[in-house]
């Protein structure tokens, strides 16, 4: 009979005495790492992997693994949710520790003397009669009790003597080990109930801490607990925030155009499974609640979800505006979701253009050049478009083109002397997956992405966003050949 698939060993390499393993474990680094990058692009090599397996037979293993990658991401990139677990961790880890048992020494057994054999009593003198017992010479007295009758052993036997250990019995020493087992048990809850003291009463010394510094100084002036992320553009931390870019497009592999479409729904299906159970939960806080919601906002828009999208920054807003959040980390956060309104905005216009090039500016074999690349529209059918950039051919519905693809197509409408055209293919390059796994080198993509990561496309039209956008088109494209 063949033994049930192990998908933790099969895949990951985790073998069962390691089983379930905690998120380190399973995101294949060291134990209670504190880099926030080297956890992300971890978990996001983890979440590629398994992929693959999301068409076979185990596509049951591959969501419930893609599940647990999840919320291992979600819990260790969450500066306080991280804090929790390890310290869960290092107890379960105390308690598992073997005690150390108590050495006994032997004591060598001495040897005891041999004891004399006894002698057999001797045989009466006097016969007895049929309904007679025996008789002897002397006459018993009536009054005493028989003497006892030895038994008769053979000559030269002798009875081993019991071990001796210290001079104690083993009932003796089994029952000190016991106590010495119990007090060892009892010292090492001790020490664990006092280090969770300690780690609560740091927990709490540091929120009294942040409240005081904001009652004095101002949201602006205050320190968050959770303060891990770099100060951006504005001034002032994100509230321990990942920054958009890495969250969104960092280290994800393509999906092949024939299983592109059931990888996005399995992919879907996990992560909201994961909203719905965050979103269930009352133990909560309303800002951890914002921030998954967030966070599954900017999964869906790397795969091109916008109606996952909607349902994710809907519930964050509504979080937003009912939850009780300090006005320091609702600023944060409310500027997160300006941002990632903007984007989807962007993106969407992003897709209207690809469908007008696809349909109406481009002609079947016509050779064009945007963006320095050789763009030609070889046939299109319905919604489905075959097209050749710089010699390689791409055939796919167009909300499954290649996004260097789809960007080419989109930048039929891009003018130098009009920054803001360029604006939907930054947008829609900082975010998607695919593009940041296939085409992380091109100079759209970069630009994008660093954009997205410092939170800048809800305040891209403003004037020294565009003049600064002109700049960077004129620098790297030059003077370029009519699009339209």
């Amino acid at each position: 009979m063949a033994e049930p698939f192990d998908p933790y060993r099969k895949w990951l390499g985790i073998p069962p005495h390691e089983q379930p393993p905690n998120h380190y474990r399973l995101l294949g680094i060291a134990l209670f790492e504190h880099d926030p990058d080297v956890i992300e692009h971890a978990a996001n090599r983890q979440m590629s992997h398994i992929r693959t397996f999301q068409g076979g037979k185990n596509a049951a293993h591959s969501q419930r693994i893609l599940s647990e990658l999840s919320a291992a991401k979600l819990c260790l990139l969450t500066p306080d949710r991280k804090t929790k677990y390890d310290s869960e961790l290092r107890a379960k880890q105390r308690m598992a520790e073997p005690v150390p048992a108590t050495p006994v020494e032997a004591i060598p057994v001495e040897a005891v003397p041999v004891a004399a054999p006894l002698g057999v009593p001797p045989l009466p003198t006097a016969s007895r009669a049929r309904d007679e017992r025996w008789r002897t010479d002397e006459v018993p007295d009536p009054h005493l009790a028989p003497p006892p009758v030895p038994i008769p052993m053979p000559v030269g036997t002798a009875v081993a003597p019991l071990p001796v250990i210290r001079g104690r019995s083993a009932n003796v020493i089994l029952a000190r080990r016991q106590k010495s087992r119990f007090a060892v048990i009892m010292i090492v809850t001790l020490a664990v109930l006092m280090v969770a003291g300690v780690v609560a009463a740091v927990m709490i010394g540091q929120q009294l801490n942040e409240q005081e510094a904001t009652s004095r100084t101002g949201p602006k002036g205050a320190v968050s607990a959770s303060a891990a992320a770099p100060i951006n553009d504005a001034g002032r931390k994100s509230a321990g925030d990942t920054p958009m870019a890495n969250m969104v497009i960092e280290g994800e592999s393509p999906a092949s155009p024939s299983r592109g479409a059931s990888n996005t729904q399995d992919t879907n299906s996990a992560r909201s499974s994961l909203a719905a159970g965050a979103a269930s939960s009352t133990n909560v806080p309303p800002v951890d609640r914002v921030r998954q919601a967030i966070f599954l906002a900017q999964e869906a828009l790397a795969d091109r979800d916008e109606d996952a999208f909607v349902r994710q920054i809907t519930r964050a807003e509504q979080d937003l505006a009912g939850g009780r959040i300090d006005q320091f980390h609702r600023d944060s956060l409310q500027r997160q979701v300006d941002e990632l309104r903007a984007i989807s905005k962007l993106v969407q216009s992003f897709w209207q253009s690809v469908r007008e090039g696809v349909h109406d500016k481009l002609s079947p074999g016509e050779p064009v050049k945007v963006l320095q690349h050789e763009l030609v529209l070889v046939a299109r059918e319905g919604d489905v478009v075959e097209l050749k950039i710089d010699g390689q051919e791409h055939r796919a519905a167009i909300a499954k083109l290649d996004p260097l693809a789809a960007a080419s197509v989109a930048g039929r409408n891009v003018q130098l002397t009009e920054p803001a055209s360029l604006l939907p293919i930054l947008a829609f390059l900082s975010v998607d997956r695919r593009a940041a796994a296939m085409h992380g080198g091109n100079p759209l993509v970069q630009f994008g992405r660093r954009l997205a990561q410092e939170q800048r496309f809800h305040q891209a039209q403003n004037a020294e966003s565009l003049a600064e956008l002109a700049v960077w088109l004129q620098s790297t494209f030059g003077e370029q050949p009519e699009n339209r």
